[in-house]
């Protein structure tokens, strides 16, 4: 029982590449075309783009697991499908409806085959949460709906994050497929993504000192995050504060008393109201010399209460 489930999860995960792939020889071309202005096709390479990712990651996550890419199924089924290991060989599997190829049961959607993505890859989560948020905010408008006059940095972020996570991709040992090899083309796009994102940054905070020293004392305003997303820091350009969206996660140390839990805020992008100042992402922070790293553990018992995650062994330790 273990090889047909075995070899339904490499077929999966096989058929979802192979559609991906369908997808995205023809979506870089556009893409590239669109660019360089070879092309005004701008809204059928985003739409492509961002299909052929949904699938190759959705590939990727079958590979894991072919219990994690369906939402619906009923718990038997997914546990059948979850774990054929652990199954004993006489379990009487064709009792289950395994149809799993109709539409009857419901996949992941874009956002959440993403947020499953960060699971594997948690190290690239801080470096593209912007970038895939984008994503996020558009791919259904590509497909069904008009895209808006994007600028061109907000069309290459695009196809900055979709490369960055077929790199991630191809490069997985754990990974049995290549569904993309990057060309000529993918690699000059990338070289000239980091060069402009180095002079955009120096333009950025040169502006925003300029704004800064037109600022009188009247216009300053009172800045405050409300929620665990969000975290008020110091603006390199003006000195006062700014916004800085991300994620807080929980980590545990260990002193002389035993496990630490400490609360750490993960800096993706910010913006200042006073001055303009504006970064995209954590690359864009570290070259204006920003922390991207922020401790809250001041406020974690806040934090852990929020999630009905309280043990008595934290309020012993705490109170």
């Amino acid at each position: 029982m273990d090889n047909y489930i075995l070899n339904l999860q490499d077929k999966f995960s096989e058929d979802l590449g192979r559609a991906g792939n369908d997808y995205i020889d023809i979506s870089f071309e556009i893409f590239h075309k669109y660019r360089l202005s070879e092309s005004d096709c701008g809204q059928a390479a985003v739409g492509n783009i961002l299909t052929a990712l949904e699938l190759i990651v959705k590939s990727f996550i079958a590979s894991k697991n072919l219990g994690c890419i369906f939402k619906d199924i009923p718990p038997d089924l997914r546990t059948l499908i979850s774990n054929p290991d652990s199954i004993p060989t006489f379990f009487e599997w064709r009792n289950y409806d395994i149809d799993i190829h109709s539409n009857k049961y419901q996949m992941l959607d874009f956002r959440e085959s993403l947020e499953c993505y960060y699971i594997f890859y948690p190290q690239l989560k801080q470096f593209l949460l912007p970038h895939t948020n984008f994503l996020f905010r558009w791919k259904d408008a590509s497909l069904g709906g008009i895209l808006p006059s994007f600028n061109m940095y907000e069309f290459e972020r695009i196809g900055f994050a979709v490369f960055t996570i077929l790199i991630s991709l191809i490069n997985d040992d754990t990974f049995p497929y290549v569904w993309y090899t990057l060309t000529e083309d993918d690699n000059a796009f990338l070289a000239d993504f980091e060069s402009k994102r180095i002079e955009r940054v120096k333009l950025a905070l040169k502006q925003s000192q300029q704004s800064a020293s037109e600022l009188s004392s009247d216009q300053v305003g009172v800045l405050i995050a409300h929620d665990w997303e969000t975290f008020v820091i110091e603006c390199p350009a003006c000195k006062l504060n700014g916004l800085s969206e991300g994620f807080c996660e929980i980590a545990i140390g260990k002193d002389e008393d035993g496990p630490n839990p400490t609360l750490d805020f993960f800096a993706s992008s910010f913006f200042c109201e006073e001055c303009g100042l504006k970064l995209y992402d954590v690359e864009e922070m570290r070259l204006a010399d920003m922390n991207t790293i922020y401790n809250r553990s001041h406020e974690l018992e806040k934090w852990l209460k929020e999630r009905d995650y309280v043990s008595d062994w934290y309020l012993d330790k705490n109170g």
